[in-house]
């Protein structure tokens, strides 16, 4: 009991410093992104952070995320805000859970140089473990208002997504995460091939032994699973629909190469099958 007293005291005294002493805030705040540097090889910048004892919470402002961008060219990443939540399971047994996790307006980009080189961190030295999202365990992760963009020059390969949105539950009865994932004004493009612009909106599952993608729409403009008015893509017929339910059940190693097939398929069929009209709604 005596321990849990100590716990709980040092806790407070903590907190009470970080909302009022700014040097001990600074000071935090360094240990922390040195923290991330010496883990990812990242160097991040946090313009200010509140400490929500009653609720177990930590909310992170004006994040920024440098990896091995040139000087002046825009950050790997950056967000607005960021939220974690924990609950404590024992305070004896030292055990706690994320019980939220919050990203508003994450924004990603990635680059290769025409050598093949990219932006992203090298961490000093290759860390032996690994964080296994099943043992977290997060409740609740919720991504709001995403842009990714992604450019490579060497194989000539650019893509970027808009209003990036993620909602993703854990049940821990049964080990399993789902969730919903949607994105707007969706374009790829593969040298000097027309994008393929789209939308997507998808729900999943996800187990230790597999990930399911239970429902998948693709939609243009104006039609589904197809570019613009101006140039509707034409698959054969029966291999799509304009409205097409997809359930796909495979190891995670696997779905990769899978929709890696399926963008090869689409840019063929968007560039070398006959062009129809886009069907009105």
């Amino acid at each position: 009991m005596a321990i849990v007293v100590l716990v709980i005291g040092i806790g407070l005294t903590a907190v009470l410093l970080l909302q009022r002493s700014p040097k001990f805030r600074s000071t935090f705040l360094a240990k922390i992104e040195q923290s991330v540097k010496d883990s990812t090889g990242a160097q991040m910048q946090v313009k200010d952070f509140s400490l929500h004892l009653s609720t177990l919470t930590l909310d992170i402002y004006g994040i920024v995320v440098h990896g091995t961008e040139p000087a002046g060219s825009p950050p790997l990443a950056q967000a607005d805000h960021l939220g974690v939540g924990i609950a404590i399971d024992s305070l004896i047994g030292r055990k706690w859970h994320f019980r939220n996790i919050v990203l508003d307006h994450p924004v990603v980009q990635v680059a290769v140089n025409k050598a093949g080189e990219n932006n992203l961190p090298k961490p000093k030295q290759q860390s032996s473990s690994s964080t296994n999202l099943f043992d977290l365990g997060v409740r609740q992760a919720m991504l709001n208002r995403g842009e990714i963009y992604y450019n490579d020059q060497k194989s000539v390969l650019t893509a970027e997504l808009h209003d990036l949105g993620l909602r993703v539950g854990f049940d821990p009865g049964q080990s399993r995460y789902q969730g919903h994932l949607s994105y707007d004004q969706g374009k790829i493009q593969y040298g000097a091939y027309s994008p393929v612009t789209h939308n997507l909106d998808t729900g999943f599952s996800a187990t230790p032994q597999k990930f399911t993608l239970d429902r998948a729409e693709s939609l243009g403009e104006r039609t589904r699973f197809h570019q613009r008015e101006t140039k509707a893509v034409a698959f054969r017929r029966g291999e799509a629909e304009s409205r097409r339910v997809a359930r796909f059940a495979q190891r995670p190693r696997d779905l990769r190469s899978r929709l890696y097939d399926a963008l090869a398929a689409a840019t063929r069929a968007g560039n070398n099958q006959r062009i129809l009209p886009a069907k009105q709604s």
